[in-house]
C-alpha cells in the first residue's frame, strides 16, 4: 500500500507512478500531507510526501510536521526521494472545441500564479480549487466548455481530458522533490543522503561550527534551510547531507551535531536518487 494526497491525478500520485508503478486498489489517498504520516504509521506502508518546490522552497506543512515532533521517536523515516518536473497544461472538458471558448481557469491558487501569463494575455478569470487535480475532476464533472483547468498532463489523462495548451507555466523549470516515507530504514548502499531537523544552542558561532564540521569530514552539506518556529528571531533548520547516518562518519557527524544542539532529530538516510 501507498499513501499519497489525493485525489486522484497530484502530482504525490505521479510521483508514486514513477516510482512504483501501483494499482489503484493499493493507493491510500489522503486529504492532507499530515494524513499520509498517519497513514504509514497505522497500516506498516510507504508514503509519498513532497518536501521541496524548486519555485516556493520547502513545503511548510511537512517540514513543520518533522519540526513539532523533534523530540518523538517517530516510527517513520525518509527511505527515499523522487524527483518530477511540474508542468501546468491547460486542460478542458472534450466538448471545449479550442481557446477561445475559454473564460475562466481554475487550479490551485500556487498554479493559477505560476501560470499568471497566459492567464493575463488572454484575460481570463482566475478560480481557486483546492489542488490541480480537484480543479481538473471538477470540470471533467461539470462539463462546462468556458471553464479550464490548469493542472498536470498526468491529471488530464487521468480524468479524461483534452490539452488545449501544454506548458502554460511561467517558468518551464519548476520541479518538485518528494520524500519517499515508511517505518524501515534503508541500508547503506555509498550513495547516500541524510535529511536532519535541528535548532541550535544559543552560542555564537554555532551555525558556522556546523558547517566547519562538514568540511572538516569532507563530506557536502547539499542543503540547510532556516524555518521559522512563530517566534521572531528564532530559527530551527533542515539540512541534508551526503552520507549515511549510520556510516562511520555519518555516527560521528551527527554525535558532533549534538553538542551544539538545543534539539536535533535524524528524519532518516536513503540512496539518492540519480
Amino acid at each position: 500500500m501507498i499513501a499519497v494526497l489525493g485525489p486522484k491525478g497530484t502530482n504525490g500520485h505521479e510521483a508514486a507512478q514513477k516510482k512504483f508503478r501501483p494499482k489503484d486498489e493499493d493507493i491510500i489517498f489522503c486529504k492532507r500531507n499530515i494524513d499520509i504520516f498517519i497513514a504509514c504509521i497505522k497500516w506498516q506502508c510507504v508514503g509519498i510526501v513532497p518536501i521541496e518546490n524548486s519555485s516556493a522552497g520547502l513545503v511548510g506543512e511537512v517540514v513543520n510536521f518533522w519540526r513539532k515532533n523533534i523530540d518523538s521517536d517517530l516510527p517513520v523515516k525518509v527511505i527515499g526521494e523522487i524527483r518530477i518536473p511540474i508542468r501546468h497544461s491547460l486542460l478542458a472538458h472534450p466538448n471545449c472545441s479550442g481557446l477561445e471558448m475559454v473564460r475562466a481557469v481554475k487550479s490551485h491558487p500556487q498554479a493559477l500564479e505560476q501560470c499568471s501569463e497566459i492567464i493575463a494575455a488572454h484575460g481570463w478569470q482566475p478560480l481557486p480549487a483546492l489542488s490541480t487535480a480537484a480543479a481538473a475532476r471538477e470540470i471533467m464533472k461539470s462539463a462546462s466548455s468556458e471553464i479550464a483547468a490548469i493542472a498536470s498532463p498526468f491529471a488530464g489523462e487521468v480524468y479524461g481530458l483534452s490539452v488545449l495548451k501544454d506548458k502554460g507555466h511561467n517558468c518551464l523549470t519548476n520541479e518538485t522533490r518528494f520524500h519517499v516515507i515508511g517505518t524501515e530504514q534503508c541500508p547503506i548502499t555509498g550513495n547516500d543522503k541524510t535529511a536532519v531537523i535541528f535548532e541550535l544552542k544559543d552560542i555564537p558561532g554555532a551555525l558556522a561550527k556546523i558547517a566547519t564540521l562538514f568540511w572538516t569530514y569532507g563530506v557536502n552539506l547539499s542543503s540547510i534551510i532556516s524555518i521559522p518556529t512563530g517566534k521572531l528571531g528564532v530559527y530551527a533548520f533542515y539540512a541534508e547531507f551526503d552520507c549515511h547516518q549510520e556510516s562511520k562518519v555519518g555516527v560521528e557527524i551527527v554525535a558532533r551535531m549534538e553538542w551544539l544542539c538545543e534539539r536535533i532529530l535524524t528524519i532518516g538516510s536513503y540512496e539518492k536518487e540519480v
